[in-house]
C-alpha cells in the first residue's frame, strides 16, 4: 500500500508498514538477546586465559636482584634454601612448609629425645609404659592393633553392662592417649591465679576429622555417600 499524506502534508506510513517495522524491531531484539550469552561466554573465556597467563608469569623474574627488588630477593632465597633442605633432609610428615610447622616439628623431635633419654636411664613403671607406647607407635603391628581393638571393645561392653555412660567417660579419661577425643574431657590443671593449686577441668573434645560438618548427618546424602563415610 502506498504512503498517504496527513492533514499537515507530511507522508505517513500505513498500518501494515508500521506492523512490519515493529516486527523487524522485534526480530532484531531477539537476535541481539540470543547473541548476548555467546558474547558473555567469549568474554569469560578471554578473562580466564588472561588470568591464567598472569598466574604463570613469574612476578619478579627467575633471578631477582637485591638492588632491584629486596622483598622478592629474600623470598626467592628462602624458597631455594627450603627446597635444598627438603631434598637433602628427607621427606617431612607435613606438606606445608612454614616457620610455625618447622618450629613445631623441632619441639616434637626434642620431646622424643627427652623420652628416649628418660626411658633409657629409668626403670620405673612410668618409663616402661612410655617406652612401650613409643615403640608400638614407631613399629605398629596391624595384627596386634586389631587384637587390642577387640579387647578394648570387650572392656567397653562390660562397662556398659555393669555401669553406665558416666563409667564409660571415666574409663576413657583414664587413658591420656585417647582422652582428648572423649565427649567430655576431664583433666587436672594449674589454677591460673595460683600456680600452687590444681583444679579439675572439664573441656570439650578435639575432633579427629578436620571438618566438623562431617559429623553432621545429612538426610539428603545418597546411599553411596553414606557407605563411604
Amino acid at each position: 500500500m502506498a504512503k498517504t499524506k496527513s492533514k499537515t502534508g507530511r507522508p505517513r506510513s500505513s498500518k501494515r508498514t508500521q506492523k512490519k517495522s515493529a516486527s523487524n524491531n522485534g526480530n532484531n531484539n531477539g537476535n541481539k538477546n540470543a547473541q548476548e550469552p555467546l558474547q558473555t561466554a567469549k568474554a569469560h573465556d578471554s578473562t580466564v586465559k588472561e588470568f591464567l597467563h598472569v598466574l604463570s608469569t613469574p612476578y619478579a623474574g627467575s633471578t631477582p636482584k637485591l638492588r632491584d627488588d629486596f622483598y622478592n630477593y629474600i623470598n626467592y632465597e628462602w624458597i631455594d634454601k627450603k627446597n635444598t633442605e627438603l631434598k637433602t633432609g628427607g621427606k617431612k610428615y607435613f606438606v606445608q612448609v612454614d616457620s610455625f610447622r618447622e618450629t613445631q616439628d623441632k619441639v616434637f623431635q626434642e620431646i622424643i629425645d627427652i623420652v628416649k633419654e628418660y626411658t633409657r636411664e629409668s626403670s620405673t613403671q612410668q618409663a616402661t609404659s612410655m617406652k612401650n607406647l613409643y615403640t608400638s607407635m614407631l613399629h605398629l603391628n596391624p595384627g596386634e592393633a586389631e587384637r587390642y581393638a577387640v579387647i578394648y571393645r570387650g572392656e567397653v561392653d562390660e562397662i556398659m553392662r555393669n555401669g553406665g555412660l558416666y563409667d564409660l567417660l571415666g574409663a576413657i579419661n583414664q587413658n591420656e592417649v585417647v582422652s582428648w577425643g572423649s565427649p567430655l574431657v576431664w583433666s587436672v590443671l594449674h589454677e591460673p591465679s595460683n600456680a600452687k593449686m590444681y583444679k579439675a577441668t572439664i573441656s570439650a573434645p578435639e575432633l579427629t576429622l578436620y571438618d566438623y560438618t562431617l559429623y553432621i548427618e545429612d538426610t539428603e546424602d545418597d546411599q553411596n555417600t553414606v557407605e563411604s563415610v
